[in-house]
């Protein structure tokens, strides 16, 4: 388990953010996470897991564990949200959300939302030491626009989606462990990925 573990804490990545707000989650970039709260929660049907915190729902392979945090930043507090699924001793899935206040991205250009993305793939890769990845496209669910890539390598697998829905970061990430990802499990995870509709909030 203590590899497991140690694939969980890794994964959990900040997003990064444009040079002008850089310094919204530079403290923890650079600290250990501490989690306000710690629960396991159970999925509303067979199919879905329906995350209220974090706004959105998607379809887990298992139970999952919700760890949430405040981040005290120049723009007021972030409130994130983490739901992590493991199977096995191998494999990890993980949605993480990071909530922006609502007016700092309030008439932002198109550009600046993508140059958000792109920063936090780029903080993603360097946490990880990922060079190259096997896949990298732009990838639009829905109305959310957002980046996915992919690598595979003879000690890992790593699938992971980035994407922007209002004022909210998100990052849909399956990792393994020596173990191969098949695309349809990726798929199934990825593209079951939906944020929740006002009728379906909390």
């Amino acid at each position: 388990m203590k590899e497991i573990t140690a694939l969980i804490l890794s994964v959990f990545v900040v997003f990064g953010c444009s040079e002008s707000s850089s310094d919204i989650l530079e403290a923890s970039a650079t600290e250990n996470l501490a989690f306000d709260s710690m629960e396991v929660m159970d999925t509303i049907d067979e199919s879905l897991y329906y995350s209220y915190l974090g706004n959105y729902k998607i379809q887990f392979p298992d139970s999952v564990t919700q760890l949430t945090e405040v981040l005290d930043t120049p723009y007021g507090s972030l409130n994130t949200v983490t739901d992590l699924c493991t199977v096995g001793e191998q494999k990890v899935y993980l949605v993480k959300s990071t909530e922006y206040p609502a007016d700092l991205l309030l008439d932002q250009p198109v550009e600046f939302r993508k140059e958000l993305l792109q920063n936090g793939i780029r903080e993603t890769k360097l946490r990880h030491s990922i060079s190259d990845a096997s896949i990298e496209m732009e990838m639009t669910l829905g109305e959310h626009m957002g980046y996915y890539y992919q690598i595979a390598d003879t000690n890992r697998g790593i699938a992971c989606w980035h994407i922007l829905a209002d004022n909210r970061l998100y990052q849909v990430l399956i990792s393994a462990l020596s173990a191969e990802l098949s695309q349809e499990e990726i798929d199934s995870f990825v593209k079951s990925f939906k944020v929740l509709g006002n009728e379906e909030q909390n």
